[in-house]
């Protein structure tokens, strides 16, 4: 997978654009056909991840979402 290339400032001039600053840190995830990201996460990190959408409501039928929860109880134990 491609990962997405993101130019950014080193000065911010408003406090939402020092999201842009996570950049450096975070790794995409998923990402949707039109390119919006979908989650995100750290490595070298037990657990660390951010998802734009909701895996508790669709575990039940979809194996994968409850992967989800597993990888982060496991990263507990």
């Amino acid at each position: 997978m491609k990962k997405p290339i993101v130019a950014v400032t080193a000065l911010f001039d408003d406090k939402k654009d020092s999201i842009w600053m996570l950049l450096v840190y975070l790794e995409v995830g998923a990402i949707t056909d039109d390119g919006l990201i979908e989650s995100i996460y750290l490595k070298n990190k037990k657990f660390v991840l951010g998802v734009q959408w909701h895996p508790e409501l669709l575990y039940k039928d979809f194996t994968i979402q409850f992967s989800i929860f597993k990888a982060f109880i496991d990263s507990c134990i």
